[in-house]
């Protein structure tokens, strides 16, 4: 094969798969524009599992964000992941669970080494929160 041929092709494959929605990656698509006057609506475990992964995996920056629980949420069955667990995924966004609850979580919490060598481990729904807040929210096992 020419390898001069195949960058363009790999060039526009990169290009193509960007423009995919986060869906395509596996993420949940948040309703809302993650302002204060518009928050981002977290009704579902399967919402809530999706920002616990986006700001795990580093895809969704969180300061100055702000989100709002609209239903209670079962995670009965879900292995669940602390939402932020390190200083690098930690989240710093504006949580208002307006009421609501979070029950049945379980977790084995989530475990972290830094770049010196610390090791820092998380449980909870939040692990992490830094320059953040969750308020309003109701947590039953």
């Amino acid at each position: 094969m020419n390898t001069k041929r195949m960058q363009p092709l790999a060039i526009a494959l990169v290009m193509a798969l960007s423009l995919l929605p986060t869906k395509a990656w596996g993420y949940y698509d948040l309703q809302g524009s993650g302002t204060e006057a518009s928050p981002y609506l977290i009704s579902s475990a399967q919402a809530l599992e999706s920002l616990a992964k986006q700001v795990n995996d580093g895809a969704l920056k969180t300061e100055g964000v702000y989100f709002r629980q609209t239903a209670d949420i079962d995670l009965t069955g879900v292995k669940w992941e602390p939402i932020g667990y390190s200083g690098g995924t930690c989240f710093s966004g504006n949580y208002d669970g307006d009421g609501h609850i979070i029950a049945n979580a379980y977790s084995k919490g989530k475990a972290d080494i830094d770049t010196e060598g610390n090791y820092s481990s998380t449980a909870g729904i939040f692990g992490w929160v830094l320059f953040g807040s969750v308020q309003n929210l109701h947590v039953k096992a």
